[in-house]
């Protein structure tokens, strides 16, 4: 599951097999010690570990299921916004890279659009 949120841009995966387990990963380490400092009753102490060079994803955090399923929730009651872009770009000082990070959310807005109108065209 790709997801991207104020706090940054995550990917979460099974961990290994391990249906008990997911991995949340990010490009930058700072989004996740974003999502740490939001929700310290749920990640605080779960460690950010460097992945290595062969890694896709510079970082990672281990959790459990039951936190991640919890921690989706709280993502989800946190959107109080009525334009994403706009709310990623005003707090765009305290998001690692923040300023690349709207940039980058305005290239997948752009693609997505593009996707749209190739399946508009055939239906």
């Amino acid at each position: 599951m790709w997801l991207f949120t104020r706090h940054g841009f995550f990917s979460v995966v099974e961990l290994d097999g391990n249906k008990h387990f997911v991995a949340v990963r990010a490009r930058a380490k700072g989004h996740l010690e974003a999502l740490k400092a939001k929700y310290p009753d749920h990640l605080g102490n779960s460690a950010i570990l460097k992945s290595g060079v062969t890694r896709d994803y510079g970082y990672r955090m281990i959790i459990s299921k039951a936190a991640w399923i919890v921690l989706a929730q709280l993502l989800a009651s946190d959107v109080d916004y009525g334009n994403f872009k706009d709310a990623v770009s005003a707090r765009a000082a305290r998001i690692e890279g923040g300023e690349a990070y709207g940039d980058a959310l305005h290239e997948v807005w752009r693609e997505m659009v593009a996707f749209q109108n190739v399946i508009k065209d055939r239906t």
